[in-house]
């Protein structure tokens, strides 16, 4: 069954667009998708745009006509029931005389989800943010997993205190028997805390070292690209100012649509986003880098190593519980090594 006001059938378009909606010229919601309606207090259709919904960019007021003439903007709005951001574009449908809002939960965290009353596989398959989600997810499970291996780590040591307790009656018991069996049971403690340490280096290794491979790929795709991205985009900046200069009285249609999109402020800000996701795609792979230093699953001999190296590495790591929180003020830490000689051991169990 086709959409009444777009030619999609209604399954395409709630798989394409689960949260959009469409109101018509006296700003009632005709349409609207099922996620927006599971989570809405009431239905909205039939409902005035305004009762639900607030523009936050572009600053306009909530009037058919107005709204009409930025649809060619990106638009921000904010879901009144729950404060949730959408964003996305609006498209005039001139045969129904209506307006499709055709956009997406703005989230940044899977924490965020659960408040709103929504979830992960709410969000249509060919959404970004959802890429972003599931990368969330999955460093989530990752925390998961060495929670679990610390709560096993755990276990087996009460299981050693258990066997220490254990020693320590069958000594009053059998006084000559008493060194025998202290013996025994520090070689097992030894015998078992070495295989807990293999066991703990080997799956923590695996661990940083797969969450790293994994990241490193799409980061590394990212950042090769930014060079050229930067390069064709200061090209065409450059264009715009050579039209600008040379051709100082454009006609009306270019001159609209020069003030509908601000261009001044599209050059200036245009820089300093590539600027921004060059230093993000840096940051991520210090910090990708970092991991793989930190693993060294393929270290395994002993060897010279240099304690500065690791030193700097787990505080790159620990960089996140340094800042300023809730919980603590921010941690300045101050770095006097000295001069600290290379030092011959295993360097993935350090």
């Amino acid at each position: 069954m086709a959409s009444p006001y777009l030619p999609l059938s209604a399954e395409l378009l709630m798989k394409a667009f689960p949260f959009h909606f469409a109101f018509n010229r006296n700003l009632e919601i005709v349409q609207a998708g099922d996620v927006l309606e599971r989570i809405s207090p009431e239905t909205l259709v039939g409902q005035l745009i305004n009762q639900n919904f607030w523009i936050n960019r572009p600053k306009i007021p909530i009037e058919f006509d107005v709204i009409n003439k930025q649809s060619r903007a990106l638009f921000i709005l904010e879901f009144l029931p729950n404060g949730m951001q959408l964003k996305g574009q609006m498209m005039y449908q001139a045969e129904q005389e209506v307006i499709f809002f055709l956009g997406s939960a703005w989230i940044t965290e899977t924490d965020s989800l659960a408040p709103l009353g929504i979830k992960l596989k709410d969000f249509a398959i060919h959404d970004p943010i959802i890429d972003f989600l599931f990368l969330l997810k999955a460093q989530n499970t990752a925390l998961s997993d060495a929670k679990k291996l610390t709560n096993e780590l755990k276990q087996q040591r009460a299981q050693l205190q258990s066997a220490l307790e254990i020693k320590e009656k069958l000594a009053e018991i059998a006084e000559a028997q008493s060194k025998k069996l202290e013996t025994s049971l520090k070689e097992l403690q030894q015998t078992q805390a070495q295989l807990v340490q293999a066991e703990k280096m080997s799956s923590l290794g695996q661990l940083v070292a797969g969450v790293a491979h994994e990241i490193n790929n799409p980061v590394n795709f990212i950042y090769g690209n930014l060079k050229h991205t930067k390069e064709y985009t200061l090209s065409l900046l450059r264009l715009v100012h050579l039209y600008q200069e040379f051709y100082t009285h454009p006609v009306p249609e270019i001159q609209y649509y020069i003030e509908e999109i601000d261009l001044d402020f599209l050059v200036d800000d245009l820089p300093k986003i590539l600027n921004s996701m060059q230093m993000g795609a840096e940051r991520i792979s210090e910090i990708v880098l970092s991991l793989r230093n930190f693993s060294r699953l393929d270290e395994a001999e002993r060897k010279s190593v240099d304690i500065h190296e690791g030193l700097d590495n787990t505080l790159l790591i620990l960089q996140n519980r340094l800042k300023n929180n809730v919980k603590h003020p921010g941690i300045e830490i101050i770095k006097n090594y000295g001069v600290l000689p290379f030092v011959e051991c295993y360097a993935g169990q350090l």
